[in-house]
């Protein structure tokens, strides 16, 4: 019997391997979900409170981040500036445009 997170981690992958983004990380290839503020992303009716770019992905995918990455998606550049993993098995990137 698999446990909880491991059920969640088949999900994860299951869900973005159908709907991530494709990015990349110092020119890897890693697939995950992009969100910036000029999208407006809202929860049902609450704003969320996303200022800068982010990237999400499950931690194995980002495994080889660090502070200064170069990260590329639809041919705009941003550089890493903080790696925050949840403590869940994801971690979110927080980018800035170069």
């Amino acid at each position: 019997m698999s446990s909880f997170k491991e059920a969640f981690d088949q999900h994860d992958k299951a869900i973005l391997g159908a709907v991530g983004d494709d990015a990349l990380l110092d020119g890897e290839p890693v697939r995950g979900k992009f969100d910036a503020p000029w999208l407006q992303p809202d929860i049902g009716t609450l704003r969320t409170g996303i200022r800068e770019p982010i990237f999400t992905a499950q931690d194995e995918v980002l495994a080889a981040a660090k502070k200064g990455s170069e990260f590329e998606i639809d041919a705009k550049k941003y550089d890493v500036m903080n790696i925050e993993p949840d403590g869940s098995g994801v971690t979110t990137l927080v980018l800035r445009p170069k």
